[in-house]
């Protein structure tokens, strides 16, 4: 797109404190755990905005000075950064990828696996290019999913996945060996016992809250760190699968609290055992008592269980989020119903209530993917989005009928599988969500208002429960998607896949956060560097503002970087071009001048690696200027940093040149050496700056080179 020149606009703020519910005794340390018990955990807290630890974080931040809304645009263009090496690295797509700083170098890795193989790969976040890969002892299952997490704190990330044998497995990333290494270590931990089936895939969670992850699979449940089985695989027990699927999608929230009202307890409280996280699976929501730490010495009891009109079997795959407006967590399930039937059905677990009626996918779906909650519209009120078999649709609460009902669906796709998930993302900060899906042939970009098609490209998968996902992968600042992919179409083509990294060639995106750890993510879930918080931020709350209610308020979402008053920073990074240096020693040797330009970065967020400098022969903007070439940076240019740029240019053979360098422009229609056909009125790129007038710079005139 074309940005028109603007000048930087100053905005002076008398900052205050979110709310004054947030004043108790001071949160002081970034340990994962709420230290003053207001509610917030951490870099939430605002005792710890800006404070070391907390800078940057998602949420907290000041509204900067130099900031810019992207406009809002009606299509994107999707271009691939890179892919990873299929040949050498080859993947399964339905395997998933996940996104976060394994290798603690601060730049964002990407996780995926083969299963036939026994391979599990750590792939570079900026090029693709292979950090480590796990030799696996054994092969693992194609259809269930790895998860990731640093959990006992060293840094370093670690990989969890189920491999045939139905042991559950984590594997530590190695410091010590060279990048692109072979790890043929053996599995920091192999577990003490079995999982049910190899199938499923691994979540992580701290569900009593003491600083020890927990992973979980299915409603079994495995300490983080040494591999103990606490409780036991129960058949009895929901485990979040739904009838004639083995793919198990619970999830672990803290529900209930000590003292909350026991649903139709007729006036009787929860005591203790409602302290910590609970295991929601469907229809049912359990209290988790880990024992005494000993293998199955814990267990899971039934704490609260909702009847489902419609349907007999009340698991499924499960997501949390506000669905009717209280300000309380409420439970989306995917599941079926006796007839075969997919549905989504709803219910409040504070009152035992369903939410709105059991609402039918259609289409001859007998399966759906987990959904995403997120306010699709930007109406204040979240919607659900799921996929069934060769449909999409998105389903609202509409709270006067007691219906859910349809908002806008996709038909027509090419998804046999039926579980597969989606991504929901605001790109543009409006308030109106993207979805991201991909299907067996194409990726699509929808918007979240009314389903319009705002970027497809070709992007062939076999399709499970996996899903694209949204992440900052290269730590660059600004948003990519991540996607599995394969050569064919269908599940007969799997095996010997790649991961895509794309971003947008015209349209500028807000940024995005630099990971994504599991399939059942919902932003809260991790902490800091990969970490599993102890003390899991809920995502809404009746004593929060409204403001943090909404920015949270969702699953399987992605967020951007918020302000204290939970609005998009929308900051953006102001390059300058300083400290020219040039050497003529070529001239009239090799007719070339060569040249060293500072950039400096005045803005208030990074400008990413590989913006552009186009070169020119007259200033683009008052000449119709010669074309010679774009030099593209090697590296981040970090909130008040600077980066040294040096190139070569040839001469023309008139003896004369006038060098300017326009930063941040992508000359696309030009070959070096063309002339502009008008003077720019402005520059082409999807990277937003807060003062364009400074981007073109003055180098040198030079005669009778």
């Amino acid at each position: 797109m074309i940005i028109q020149s603007k000048i930087r606009f100053s905005l002076t703020i008398i900052f205050s404190i979110l709310v004054t519910g947030l004043l108790h005794s001071q949160e002081t340390l970034i340990d994962g755990i709420d230290n003053d018990n207001d509610g917030y955990v951490d870099c939430f807290d605002s005792d710890l905005f800006g404070m070391p630890g907390c800078e940057p974080f998602y949420f907290g931040q000041p509204i900067p000075e130099c900031r810019e809304k992207p406009p809002v645009l009606s299509s994107y263009t999707l271009v691939e950064k890179f892919r990873t090496d299929n040949t050498l690295y080859p993947i399964d797509q339905r395997s998933g990828v996940f996104v976060g700083d394994m290798t603690d170098d601060g730049t964002p890795d990407i996780v995926s696996k083969h299963p036939g193989t026994g391979r599990l790969y750590i792939f570079n976040g900026i090029d693709g290019s292979l950090e480590q890969e796990f030799n696996q002892a054994s092969n693992s299952n194609a259809l269930n999913q790895p998860a990731i997490g640093d959990v006992d704190g060293d840094g370093w990330g670690d990989v969890f996945v189920v491999e045939t044998d139905n042991f559950l497995k984590r594997y530590e990333y190695n410091n010590s060996l060279s990048k692109g290494s072979v790890n043929n270590a053996a599995p920091a931990w192999t577990s003490s016992d079995r999982i049910d089936n190899n199938i499923q895939s691994p979540q992580l969670a701290d569900f009593n809250g003491d600083g020890t992850p927990e992973v979980y699979v299915g409603n079994a449940i495995f300490n983080a760190i040494d591999g103990t089985r606490l409780v036991a695989y129960n058949t009895g027990n929901n485990g979040g699968e739904q009838s004639g699927r083995d793919d198990a999608w619970p999830h672990a929230y803290n529900v209930f609290n000590q003292g909350d009202l026991v649903p139709g307890g007729g006036g009787a409280t929860f005591g203790t055992e409602a302290d910590g996280l609970e295991f929601i699976a469907g229809n049912q929501i359990y209290f988790v008592d880990l024992g005494n730490g000993t293998q199955d010495n814990g267990s899971l009891t039934l704490a609260q269980e909702t009847t489902i009109s419609g349907v007999t079997n009340g698991d499924g795959y499960t997501s949390v989020a506000d669905l009717n407006g209280d300000n309380r967590i409420d439970v989306i399930v995917t599941g079926k119903t006796a007839s075969n039937a997919a549905v989504i059905f709803a219910y409040d677990p504070y009152t035992n209530q369903q939410i709105g009626t059991t609402y039918d996918i259609g289409n001859g779906s007998s399966y759906a993917g987990r959904v995403n909650v997120a306010d699709f519209d930007s109406d204040g009120d979240v919607e659900i989005g799921t996929a069934g078999k060769n449909i999409y649709v998105v389903v609202e609460y509409n709270s006067t009928t007691e219906v859910l009902e349809t908002k806008w669906s996709k038909t027509g796709l090419d998804d046999g599988s039926q579980v597969t998930g989606s991504t929901v993302f605001d790109f543009e900060g409006d308030g109106t969500a993207e979805v991201v899906y991909s299907e067996e042939e194409n990726l699509f970009v929808w918007k979240g208002s009314d389903g319009s098609e705002m970027a497809k490209i070709t992007s062939r998968s076999g399709t499970r429960t996996d899903y694209p996902l949204v992440a900052d992968v290269d730590g660059d600042g600004q948003s990519e998607i991540v996607i599995t992919a394969q050569t064919g179409n269908g599940p007969g083509a799997s095996g010997s896949d790649w991961v895509s990294v794309y971003r947008s060639k015209d349209a500028p995106w807000l940024p995005a956060r630099e990971s994504w750890n599991q399939h059942g993510y919902h932003v809260t879930n991790l902490g800091q560097d990969l970490t599993i918080p102890a003390d899991q931020q809920l995502i809404v709350d009746p004593s929060y503002p409204s403001a943090f209610n909404r920015a949270f308020n969702g699953f399987l979402v992605q967020t951007t970087f918020l302000t204290q008053f939970a609005d998009p920073t929308f900051a953006v990074g102001d390059l300058t071009t300083e400290n020219v240096i040039v050497d003529t020693l070529g001239c009239g040797v090799v007719d070339s001048v060569t040249f060293t330009v500072t950039l400096e970065n005045n803005g208030d967020w990074k400008a990413p690696r590989y913006t552009p400098l186009a070169i020119f022969d007259g200033d683009p903007y008052v000449t119709t200027a010669t074309y010679l070439g774009t030099i593209y940076t090697q590296d981040n240019v970090e909130k008040g940093g600077s980066l040294d740029i040096t190139h070569t240019v040839k001469a023309d053979g008139s003896g004369n040149i006038e060098l300017y360098v326009l930063v941040n422009h992508y000359e696309e229609t030009l070959a070096i050496g063309d002339a502009l056909p008008a003077p720019l009125t402005g520059v082409t790129s999807p990277t937003m700056e807060c003062d364009y007038v400074n981007n073109v710079g003055f180098i040198v005139d030079i005669s009778n080179c």
